[in-house]
């Protein structure tokens, strides 16, 4: 019997901007994103995202991203580290194994764009669920 369950773990965070009314508008953007330790790209300039999805490492406690994004016709490069916990997690013989996750925190080392970095959800695991809402300028 085959998998009836995706086995897919990503971290899914929302591009929010809080306009000039106070209130809360999602952001479309083209969209730049590099693994910071490895010289993979994750998105390359993809056009009008307003959500992007990003893996977490299995074997450590921090991953980093360079996330780029174009807004108003101008680059802005900004690093993201998420903090988390790792576990694995038995789904059941046909689908095997996932690794889930559980967000401790993040940090903005390197802030061009980006304001705030918000948890909504900390627990990453196979769900389609929006975990961080990332606020930018």
């Amino acid at each position: 019997m085959p998998c009836q369950e995706t086995t897919d773990v990503f971290l899914r965070a929302q591009l929010c901007r809080i306009d000039s009314t106070g209130k809360e508008r999602v952001v479309k953007a083209s969209v730049s994103i590099k693994a910071i330790d490895k010289d993979s790209l994750w998105y390359d300039q993809r056009a009008n995202l307003s959500e992007i999805e990003l893996p977490l490492k299995p074997n450590e406690e921090t991953t980093s991203f360079e996330i780029s994004l174009l807004l108003d016709t101008v680059w802005h490069h900004d690093v993201l580290s998420i903090h988390h916990e790792n576990q694995d997690f038995f789904i059941s013989m046909e689908c095997g194994a996932i690794v889930k996750h559980r967000i401790l925190g993040t940090e903005i080392t390197s802030s061009d764009i980006i304001k705030e970095v918000v948890i909504l959800n900390e627990e990453v695991n196979n769900k389609p669920d929006t975990h961080l809402k990332i606020y930018v300028e």
